[in-house]
């Protein structure tokens, strides 16, 4: 079974990795392995520091996203856009990442208000199985993309929203405190 579009949610096991309390996009699964966006981890760098290169980043007041451990230098756009002519993989009949961010040169700072853009640093890379692996063992819970948490939810609020829509034991869990001797 391939996992592509789907949200991967971190189980405790992930705690104090980079995938802790993490949701990550699958954005490509096959039997050489996958890679995917994570989705909730914002950066320090501003997108805007782009603006020499793609003038209509000028005014983002957002933040690059850690997308994963790998190619940390590595710019990727996930965004909505179904006119753009970029090279892109389609991750669902409405959302699309590029690993060649040159197609925003041809976009206007007012089109960027009417559309999903996200900038992300890197991305998270699994070997052929090795995925599957994690997932059996319980390194991660596997849900539908939910375009509503993309678009709407808070990225410090991603990782429970989406285990809250899950229902059932997943809801109990999605409010739980990092450290529950805090609780």
């Amino acid at each position: 079974m391939y996992y592509n579009g789907c949200f991967l949610i971190s189980t405790p096991e992930m705690e104090g990795s980079v995938f802790d309390r993490s949701v990550v996009l699958i954005c490509e699964h096959n039997e050489e392995g996958a890679t995917g966006l994570i989705i909730n981890k914002e950066s320090k760098i501003k997108v805007n520091e782009l603006a020499d290169t793609f003038p209509c980043t000028q005014d983002l007041k957002t933040h690059f996203m850690v997308g994963g451990p790998v190619a940390q230098e590595e710019v990727l756009v996930l965004h909505d856009m179904k006119s753009a002519t970029d090279r892109r993989l389609d991750i669902s009949d409405d959302l699309f990442m590029t690993t060649n961010p040159a197609f925003l040169n041809t976009i206007s700072a007012s089109q960027l208000e009417y559309c999903y853009l996200q900038f992300f640093l890197g991305y998270s890379g699994w070997s052929a199985g090795q995925i599957e692996s994690e997932i059996e063992r319980g390194s991660w819970t596997v849900c539908p993309l939910n375009m509503n948490i993309i678009r709407e939810s808070p990225f410090d609020k991603m990782w429970s929203q989406s285990l809250h829509d899950l229902g059932g034991d997943f809801a109990c869990k999605a409010f739980l405190p990092k450290d529950p001797n805090r609780n």
